[in-house]
């Protein structure tokens, strides 16, 4: 995998030469994201202000030393792709990682959107749910696993009928999707049940169930409580049959019973 370095000797002057930062976006474990705009052509970007104390580290890419946040490896490693939010540049700074990110001009966060509009369709749902289907898949297939699918964790452009998403922050991310993991990186009320269960859980399974919630979540305009929903598996009878079955094949407790993100593509509900 080759990688882009940060320049030596950075500052944050130096940065400000050739980035404006403008105002606070966004904030969450990770970090504070602030609007900003590339000097050079007027590109609006979103700039990302990492403690070194909360950066997760990899210190070794290829068998070379290098000191570069995992989630500018991930990043990398996906290049970009749709779906997916891209990075542009990155820094290292004395006490700060710094991130510059894609910004798509009109867009807010998922769970934004659904709070300020009457009601989400179904329709409506199976086209946003199927581009994060899709942009999960390239990360499985680029050995990236997320960890941390949310509504909050997911763009959406509000300039057109038939909006775009992209998943962003990979803060929590890691490498291998084809082995268990032991501890949880992510937001703990999305972790599996195989989290508690077995002490371990995998990228598809996993990234499954995330999606899972993400779509009850939009089409019930609620927020997914486990015990609620679990023996029966409570689901809106007024949603279609294939819709009602997607969310169940997501929804189930046993990994392995668990639709797998090649199924789900394949679902009757897309086609």
């Amino acid at each position: 995998m080759a990688a882009f370095f940060p320049a030596a000797g950075t500052t944050f002057e130096k940065i400000q030469e050739k980035y404006e930062t403008l105002s606070l976006i966004g904030e969450g474990g990770n970090g504070a994201v602030y609007g900003g705009i590339r000097r050079t052509d007027g590109l609006m970007v979103a700039i990302k202000l990492i403690p070194k104390t909360r950066a997760r580290m990899c210190y070794f890419v290829n068998g070379d030393y290098l000191e570069a946040p995992f989630e500018v490896m991930l990043m990398q490693k996906i290049g970009q792709r749709t779906g997916i939010i891209s990075l542009y540049d990155w820094y290292s700074l004395d006490q700060a990682i710094v991130l510059v990110l894609e910004r798509p001009a009109a867009c807010v966060d998922l769970f934004d959107f659904i709070q300020e509009i009457d009601q989400l369709d179904e329709a409506q749902a199976k086209h946003i749910f199927k581009q994060l289907v899709d942009a999960a898949v390239t990360m499985n297939a680029a050995d990236v696993f997320h960890r941390d699918i949310k509504l909050e964790n997911v763009l959406i452009d509000t300039s057109s009928e038939v909006p775009r998403v992209w998943i962003i922050d990979l803060g929590n991310g890691c490498f291998g999707t084809s082995f268990a993991h032991k501890n949880f990186f992510g937001t703990s009320g999305f972790a599996p049940p195989e989290v508690a269960a077995r002490g371990e859980y995998k990228a598809d399974p996993t990234t499954v169930w995330q999606l899972g919630i993400l779509l009850y979540e939009i089409l019930h305009r609620a927020h997914f409580e486990p015990v609620e929903f679990f023996p029966e598996r409570r689901i809106d009878a007024r949603l279609s049959h294939a819709c009602q079955d997607l969310l169940s094949a997501c929804l189930t407790k046993d990994p392995d019973a668990r639709a797998t993100l090649s199924q789900l593509q394949q679902h009757p509900w897309f086609h």
